[in-house]
């Protein structure tokens, strides 16, 4: 248990001894039994009254399952929904499910189990609206923003007290790779309307991007650019799977530093000379490649994955950046062979959605497609 769930603990455990409205000494057991995960203290309390978690909602304190929850204590849980499931849907004096308590303490476990016992509780919301996926793109929990696109879809449809989207969550809580899980989902379901959504403040996901600077992110962009793969905008978002990606390409392309949009030319490419622009490039490719590789390595507990030539048996000790840095460093190639890099790794996600850019292949995957690019733009 890390420090703060263990001093939330002690601060719980003096909640329940010191609380006026609990007088019982058996309910008092009781949470002290939830806080520790004692399942089977528990099913002793409640063979003696079987009435017990009943008269639990005649107190103001939080119920022992949202105490469990908190924590992660699956075996209480389960006891718990055995006995009296509609606790389930019951909030907390601070208008929280134990489902969501759950999910932002990364207990999936608790939270698959919550589903189990009944699949309607992914639209339950809590005081601000917000629902599991909500909680889930808030808090970066990507096995159960898996869980929820894959067997629970009709919750996506759903907004927060503010109308927000999980999209906009994630975003404003800078969840980077639960924000590609979602928009990964959104590319394969087809379901732009999402990107148009507005929030009770007017903000799409795409200015909110934009007002966010997201890596010195140029004009707003049209949200139906993304699934156009003819485009450099669906280009970038065919691979990564990222709204800023598109926007920093085209900057990077077309110089839009004075935000005004031209198609490539040679002056625009002599941008990429500038040792700042070069540096911020590097920086925003290895950040992608790095997120992309993450989620693809959660990814693979869900979907098969072919193993390449590519996979290393060990993940490489150097970060993507440092790595990147060194090719350009040392390799002594154009900075345009580094932008021809990146559409080639676009066009090899394209074409083997089998095999995904992950932690293993990365690094070869990008040495290889550096390579490439430098025998067609230097060496011809």
């Amino acid at each position: 248990m890390d420090v703060s769930l263990f001093e939330a603990a002690v601060s719980m455990y003096n909640k329940i001894m010191l609380h006026h409205e609990i007088a019982r000494n058996d309910i008092k057991r009781l949470y002290i039994a939830a806080l520790l995960g004692s399942a089977g203290d528990l099913t002793r309390l409640l063979s003696e009254n079987i009435d017990l978690l009943e008269d639990v909602l005649l107190t103001r304190a939080d119920t022992p399952l949202h105490i469990a929850a908190r924590f992660g204590h699956l075996d209480f849980v389960r006891v718990v929904l055995s006995h009296k499931p509609s606790l389930a849907w019951e909030l907390d004096q601070d208008g929280f499910s134990a489902m969501s308590l759950a999910s932002e303490n990364g207990h999936v476990a608790v939270v698959k189990e919550l589903l189990a016992c009944d699949p309607r509780l992914c639209k339950l919301k809590d005081r601000d609206g917000r629902t599991l996926l909500h909680c889930a793109a808030t808090h970066g929990r990507l096995e159960i923003l898996h869980e929820l696109l894959t067997n629970f879809v009709n919750c996506v449809g759903e907004v927060t007290a503010r109308g927000e989207t999980a999209l906009h969550l994630a975003l404003k809580n800078n969840q980077a790779a639960a924000f590609s899980v979602l928009m990964d989902w959104i590319k394969q379901t087809h379901n732009q309307r999402l990107l148009e959504w507005k929030d009770k403040a007017g903000n799409t996901i795409l200015k909110l991007v934009e007002s966010k600077n997201m890596y010195e992110v140029g004009p707003t962009l049209d949200p139906l650019n993304f699934f156009n793969s003819k485009t450099i905008n669906g280009l970038m978002f065919n691979l990564f799977g990222v709204v800023s990606a598109a926007s920093v390409i085209i900057m990077v392309l077309t110089g839009l530093e004075n935000g005004t949009q031209n198609s490539p030319n040679s002056s625009s490419m002599a941008e990429l000379e500038n040792p700042n622009v070069m540096t911020k490039f590097i920086t925003f490719f290895s950040s992608l490649l790095q997120r992309v590789a993450e989620s693809n390595d959660i990814n693979c507990r869900f979907q098969p994955q072919k193993i390449s030539v590519f996979h290393g048996l060990t993940r490489p000790t150097i970060t993507i950046q440092s790595y990147l840095e060194r090719i350009f460093k040392y390799a002594n190639c154009s900075p345009s062979c580094f932008i021809v890099a990146y559409v080639y790794l676009d066009r090899f996600a394209q074409r083997q959605p089998s095999l995904p850019i992950n932690s293993f292949n990365v690094h070869r995957l990008l040495i290889t497609s550096v390579m490439v690019a430098a025998k067609f733009m230097d060496d011809m």
